[in-house]
C-alpha cells in the first residue's frame, strides 16, 4: 500500500464526498486542487453482508495488550492477532482497532500490523481513535490538541 499524507487523504475524501454528494456522478469537480474523474470515484460497496461488518477491538480491550500496558501477561493478544482471531471466531474480514491497542505508531510497527493482518485475509474498516481533549472545548488550547491528536490518527491510517 502506497504511503499518503494527510493532505492528500483529506483532499482525495473531499472531492469524493462532494461528487458523491452532487448527485451529478459524471460532473468533473474540482476541490482543493483533486479533480475527480468524468466517470465519478470508484467506490464499491461489496455485496456480501459480512464484507460490510467489522469487529471493533474496543469491546475485547481486558484482552488486547494496550498502549498503556504493552509488556501485559502473555495472556493478553497483541492488536496484530486480532484479525486474524475475529476471521477465525466471527468469520469476519474487517476490524476496527481502538487507537490505545496501538503499542506504537512507529512505521515500523504499523507496516508490521498491516502486514500480519493483511496475511490474515483482513483489512482495516477505520481506526477509533480515543482523545482526551475535545473539539468542542471553548478553551482554544484544548481545542487545539484534539485537532493534533485528530491529525496524527490520520497520519497513522493513511
Amino acid at each position: 500500500m502506497a504511503s499518503s499524507s494527510r493532505r492528500s487523504f483529506l483532499q482525495q475524501a473531499a472531492a469524493v464526498s462532494a461528487v458523491s454528494m452532487n448527485g451529478f456522478g459524471g460532473t468533473v469537480c474540482a476541490i482543493a486542487g483533486v479533480a475527480s474523474q468524468a466517470s465519478g470515484p470508484s467506490v464499491r460497496f461489496p455485496t456480501e453482508p459480512r464484507q460490510r461488518i467489522a469487529v471493533a477491538s474496543y469491546p475485547f480491550r481486558d484482552f488486547i495488550v494496550g498502549a498503556h500496558d504493552p509488556h501485559a501477561t502473555s495472556s493478553k493478544m497483541p492488536l496484530k492477532e486480532f484479525a486474524g482471531h475475529v476471521k477465525q471466531k466471527f468469520n469476519v474480514n474487517r476490524i476496527e482497532p481502538w487507537s490505545e491497542h496501538f503499542v506504537s505508531t512507529e512505521a515500523a510497527y504499523l507496516d508490521e500490523l498491516r502486514s500480519t493482518v493483511t496475511q490474515a485475509g483482513c483489512g482495516f474498516a477505520n481506526i477509533a481513535a480515543d482523545g482526551e481533549d475535545s473539539f468542542y472545548s471553548p478553551d482554544p488550547g484544548v481545542q487545539a490538541k484534539a485537532v493534533a491528536f485528530g491529525k496524527k490518527w490520520i497520519d497513522i491510517a493513511a
